[in-house]
């Protein structure tokens, strides 16, 4: 795993300051938001490329996260810090029903990213037995769950509320896409911990993920072959 690096940030003079110092101490401080949005040409993109459309809607959510401030912001060793770019951790289902979590390093590229990923995913698949949970790249990630035997309109993720740093990390699930008169839809669910963020900046990244699915092609190069 690449090393990871952030900022600190003075909470003197931080914009967040009044937000962080309400919700800090708050036995629950998280809130989630879920929205239906259309994926209509991501999924015709990834058909006629063979693409995997969860690899590569996980490089879209990647890209859009990164680019939004709040969802780079931690807490590690008891203050907020900035992160200077984090990555995808998600789970991968192997061996039946088992599941193991794997940490992707994020790439611009959307090419060198989906080989990477392709290759991660395939790698845990191949265990068998137990295989413990992936901490590769500590609180530098968000993590990532997918449903796509349901098609949810929430969810509700597991928190470790005595260890800031872990439960400051964002959590990003979606569900099956679902088709409906020639057009592909599917939920998103974005849960923060609401010292670091607002519902604002939840709807800023799904409208964002949104908006580049309709354009998946030109959004990922249009160099996606299958590798």
């Amino acid at each position: 795993m690449q090393q990871v690096g952030y900022t600190a940030i003075d909470i003197a003079n931080w914009r967040r300051r009044g937000q962080y110092e309400n919700f800090i101490g708050y036995d629950y401080p998280v809130f989630s938001v879920a929205s239906r949005i259309e994926v209509t040409e991501l999924v015709r993109f990834c058909r006629r490329r063979g693409l995997s459309v969860f690899s590569t809607m996980l490089y879209i959510v990647s890209s859009e996260l990164n680019g939004i401030e709040e969802f780079r912001t931690r807490i590690t060793g008891g203050v907020p810090v900035l992160f200077d770019v984090v990555h995808p951790s998600y789970v991968v289902m192997y061996d039946g029903d088992r599941i193991a979590g794997k940490c992707t390093p994020f790439a611009r590229d959307f090419g060198d990213f989906y080989a990477r990923n392709r290759a991660d995913i395939a790698e845990v698949r191949a265990q068998k037995g137990f295989v413990p949970f992936e901490g590769g790249c500590g609180c530098g990630c968000f993590y990532v769950s997918c449903l796509p035997w349901l098609d949810m309109c929430s969810f509700s993720n597991p928190y470790n509320f005595k260890d800031l740093s872990q439960s400051s990390i964002p959590r990003i699930t979606w569900g099956r896409i679902c088709e409906e008169d020639g057009r592909a839809f599917v939920y998103f669910d974005v849960q923060m911990h609401h010292a670091l963020a607002d519902g604002f900046h939840a709807a800023e990244l799904i409208n964002k993920i949104a908006a580049a699915a309709a354009v998946a092609e030109a959004y990922t190069g249009g160099n996606g072959d299958e590798r």
